[in-house]
């Protein structure tokens, strides 16, 4: 099979690419801003995302395309359009013009919007994101929805972690210095989805003919707060566990707002900035895979112990 992952040398991109590459079955070819390059078994092809005539010659010939690429922090509301819906839009041109077969998109969470632990999202409640960024991948998959002439699936993963994921060792380094804060409500509850479960839920999609034209929430099924999620990792790294002290809003608001003035500054993405704080101001990001588990019968998640315990040995 011939397949195109767009932000294949990201976190859930390199992780995916080594789990197709034990198959064997795969042709695979690499969207990528940098240079175009050759190993032994991937292609890397430098594109513009801008420029649909870059999609169109780099997908030429593929069967399928993971749609992974996306800009988590951006300065505007403005950005996020041009960085997650244009490029999404010029891609499914690009695949109608190419004849592929079938388009996986990685969405989000974010774009379904918050819940309640009594009743997480599910594929059939309305959509209600409270950020920039979740209203860009919902714009996005609105545009695939309109535009595809072919089969797609849409994937909306919730937090996700795992190796080498540099938010996660960021975390984890200050677990092990004794000291996290908390960036929402201590009572809030959030779904997660270990890297390698999301990559096992990709290569579904892209092999199960069966689905069609369909989107599906993915995450293990029990709820942890940021105290749990922060307390898992330190007992998976067998350290102790560190002081959580929550920090008033107006300080995460202040300080993300530093970010992007400095941001605008050096002309760099802003590591942190205002939109994630206010997707941390709500309550409960959970989520209900029902829907995939009927359709597919994928039920093994990886507990958040397990998956923690993966993903930090290095950092014992």
């Amino acid at each position: 099979m011939k397949l195109v992952i767009t932000g294949g040398r990201g976190f859930v991109g390199s992780n995916l690419i080594k789990l197709l590459r034990t198959s064997g079955e795969y042709n695979i070819k690499v969207l990528t801003r940098g240079i175009d390059q050759k190993t032994n078994d991937i292609e890397y092809i430098q594109v513009n995302y801008a420029d649909y005539k870059s999609l169109k010659k780099a997908t030429e010939g593929s069967d399928v395309i993971v749609h992974l690429a996306a800009t988590l922090f951006a300065r505007s509301r403005k950005e996020f359009i041009k960085e997650n819906v244009n490029s999404t839009k010029n891609l499914v041109k690009a695949a109608n013009e190419n004849g592929v077969k079938k388009i996986v998109y990685i969405s989000s969470l974010a774009a379904g919007g918050v819940s309640s632990p009594e009743k997480p999202i599910n594929e059939d409640m309305p959509e209600n994101p409270v950020s920039f960024y979740g209203l860009s991948k919902l714009l996005a998959e609105k545009e695939l929805e309109l535009l595809s002439d072919t089969n797609y699936i849409i994937l909306r993963p919730p937090i996700i972690y795992g190796p080498n994921d540099d938010s996660c060792s960021t975390i984890a380094l200050w677990v092990k210095r004794g000291i996290m804060v908390s960036p929402s409500n201590k009572n809030s509850m959030f779904s997660f989805i270990y890297v390698n479960d999301l990559c096992k839920c990709i290569e579904i999609a892209i092999k199960d003919n069966t689905l069609k034209r369909e989107k599906f929430y993915l995450s293990e099924h029990e709820f942890y707060t940021w105290q749990n999620f922060i307390y898992n990792i330190a007992d998976s790294m067998r350290v102790k566990r560190p002081i959580i002290p929550t920090l008033p809003y107006s300080v995460l608001y202040l300080t993300s707002l530093s970010y992007e003035i400095i941001s605008y500054i050096f002309n760099t993405k802003p590591v942190l900035n205002r939109d994630k704080i206010r997707e941390a101001a709500v309550s409960h990001w959970v989520a209900n895979p029902s829907k995939w588990e009927e359709k597919t019968g994928f039920k093994s998640w990886t507990p958040l112990i397990e998956g923690l315990k993966e993903s930090f040995t290095n950092l014992l």
